[in-house]
C-alpha cells in the first residue's frame, strides 16, 4: 500500500533540487521499503511552489504527489500554488492532463483543486 511520507534526506535528492529552491520540502510515495515517487516543493510567500516530480509515467502517482504538496500547503494556511518544473516536459504534460494548469505560469487555487470534481463537466 502506498503511503506519502516526509523525507528529510535532502542529499538523496540534491541532483534534482533546483538552486532557486531555498527551503525544500520532500514527500516520497513509499510502498513498504520501496520509494515509488517524490515531490519537491517549498512555501514561497503565499504560494506552494512545486519544483520537481519523480513519478515516471504514472499519472495517478503524479496526481497523488501534487495533491499531497497542495494539501500540506493548505494545512499551513496557503491558498495558492504554482507548478514550476523547469524543463521537465514529461511532468509538465502530466500536470496539464490532470488539469492542474493550462499554462505553466498559472497560479493554482488550491481549494478549487482539492474540492473534488469542481473542474469536471457533467454530460
Amino acid at each position: 500500500m502506498l503511503e506519502m511520507k516526509a523525507c528529510s534526506d535532502f542529499a538523496k535528492y540534491a541532483h534534482v533540487i533546483p538552486q532557486n529552491c531555498l527551503a525544500p520540502m520532500i514527500v516520497e510515495s513509499v510502498d513498504g521499503d520501496n520509494v515509488q515517487g517524490f515531490v519537491i516543493f517549498e512555501y514561497d510567500e503565499n504560494l506552494v511552489v512545486i519544483h520537481a516530480l519523480g513519478c515516471d509515467d504514472d499519472l495517478a502517482l503524479c496526481d497523488g504527489l501534487v495533491r499531497t504538496a497542495l494539501f500540506k500547503g493548505l494545512m499551513s494556511g496557503i491558498l495558492q500554488a504554482k507548478i514550476n518544473l523547469g524543463d521537465d516536459e514529461k511532468s509538465i504534460d502530466m500536470c496539464r492532463k490532470l488539469r492542474f494548469f493550462k499554462n505553466t505560469d498559472d497560479i493554482i487555487d488550491i481549494d478549487y483543486v482539492l474540492g473534488g470534481c469542481k473542474g469536471c463537466t457533467k454530460k
